[in-house]
């Protein structure tokens, strides 16, 4: 009870003091060596969340893949017509993905807090995995068990280096890693 009680203090501290939940949830972490991504944040879980249910009729939001998207013509790419431009771009892609999200150029810049190249053309978006907080950004992992939770979080590492390496392959394509925090998560029951 305590404890309850003290977080809706905080809470309630925080709101007094003019703090915006939102743009607090936007925290960055450091990429790994040699990455070069432009940076954008969906700033709550459950917005990114929405975005994709809302957008494409039963499918769920996938993170630590890549998306490609044509700023020209305001069309999200399937997978099909992602290989056909990109083929390397596989392993980080869901595999034989048919989603379609009808959203304007900037639509999706607002919610993604990114700035389109000035030139239209193809941008990469690499959904990482969501991060925690008030850890400074670290990734957020199921279950208590450390050996796990650093295994994934390498693993999660080595995708989006993965990702950021094919994509410089292709330097017609600008490329952006969207950071999800946490907040606002719905746990499951």
């Amino acid at each position: 009870m305590l404890l309850f009680i003290g977080i809706v203090l905080a809470s309630v501290s925080s709101q007094a003091e003019g703090k915006d939940p939102q743009a607090e949830a936007k925290i960055t972490f450091a990429n790994q060596p040699n990455e070069t991504w432009q940076l954008g944040s969906t700033l709550r879980f459950d917005s990114f969340e929405t975005f994709f249910t809302h957008n494409i009729a039963k499918t769920r939001p996938f993170f630590a893949v890549a998306y490609l998207f044509d700023t020209r013509n305001a069309h999200w790419l399937s997978y099909e017509e992602t290989m056909a431009i990109a083929p390397k771009l596989a392993p980080v892609l869901v595999p034989n993905d048919t989603s379609h999200i009808n959203v304007s150029s900037e639509q999706l810049a607002a919610f993604l807090n990114i700035e389109l190249p000035s030139e239209p053309g193809l941008i990469m978006l690499y959904f990482d995995s969501p991060t925690l907080l008030d850890t400074g950004g670290q990734y957020m992992m199921a279950g208590s068990n450390f050996e796990k939770a650093d295994s994934n979080a390498t693993k999660i590492k080595n995708k989006r280096a993965l990702a950021h390496q094919i994509v410089t392959e292709y330097p017609q394509i600008s490329h952006y890693r969207i950071e999800i925090p946490a907040f606002g998560i719905k746990p499951q029951r």
